[in-house]
């Protein structure tokens, strides 16, 4: 859900500057003021999301033409883009994507010309996890129980049912998280918001972001959300990493004997 950016430099070539997602797009577009001012629950809804829609379509075409520096001076954060050669040891890259990076290009060799290819965290988890038995130390570590190496919950970490999904991807592009939970008014994990539900968003999506979090999510896997992915206080990290990887997410919910969430690991955790 990402690509690389290039320029080309006075010889032609391509140069590689940035990597653009699909956080960034929608930060571009649906995030801007007067979109995100709707009121979802105005008693004259549709006529908001009328709009919404019809002013997203409208300057659909103006919008789209726009260059993709537009974008990167909008996103007010660091380029997110890092290049290794493919000669530069593992550790290189798990330095790169230990934060809020998912993605690395890797120059390669090939054909007489330099080929880019992505790694990712998934990637780079998937190498380890199946090439343990040299790493020792690193398999003591990932042994470690799953709550004991969570980051904790925080304000900026959930959102509540009735809230707009566009404010869990307000806070994702914010925060730099994967995920972002939905919890109930009790504070009980009914739900998980991550860039993944943004797949095949188009035009005719549009006004559902502004609809609450559980309802967007209902539409967007049409009425059948899968529920959020938790660990259990037996888990150990390898068994989250082993989850994450077989379910092709990016980080799980650890949660109480209430199902409120006090944690989530992550792949840019472990």
């Amino acid at each position: 859900m990402s690509f690389p950016v290039y320029t080309l430099n006075s010889f032609g070539m391509k140069e590689y500057i940035d990597i653009v997602d699909i956080l960034d797009l929608l930060a571009y577009t649906l995030l801007q003021p007067g979109f995100a001012n709707i009121d979802a629950h105005n008693s004259d809804t549709q006529d908001h999301f009328m709009y919404a829609s019809g002013r997203f379509r409208i300057g659909r075409q103006e919008v789209l033409s726009n260059p993709l520096s537009d974008l990167q001076k909008l996103r007010g954060r660091p380029v997110g883009l890092s290049i290794l050669d493919e000669s530069e040891p593992l550790a290189a890259g798990l330095k790169h994507l230990s934060g809020s990076l998912h993605r690395v290009l890797v120059r390669c060799e090939g054909r007489g010309r330099n080929l880019h290819r992505f790694i990712s965290q998934t990637d780079i988890l998937r190498y380890i996890t199946s090439n343990l038995d040299p790493f020792k130390n690193l398999k003591r570590i990932l042994e470690t129980p799953a709550f004991q190496a969570k980051s904790p919950v925080t304000t900026s970490s959930t959102i509540t049912v009735d809230q707009p999904a566009l404010d869990a991807f307000r806070l994702m592009l914010e925060t730099g998280l994967p995920a972002v939970g939905v919890v109930d008014s009790a504070g009980r994990l009914v739900g998980n918001i991550s860039a993944s539900d943004l797949n095949g968003f188009s035009d005719r999506h549009v006004a559902a972001v502004v609809l609450p979090a559980t309802e967007f999510l209902s539409i967007r896997h049409d009425g059948a959300a899968n529920p959020p992915v938790c660990a259990s206080d037996s888990d150990s990290v390898l068994d989250v990493v082993t989850t994450m990887l077989r379910r092709r997410i990016h980080s799980v919910w650890c949660l109480d004997e209430s199902g409120r969430p006090v944690g989530s690991l992550s792949m840019a955790d472990v």
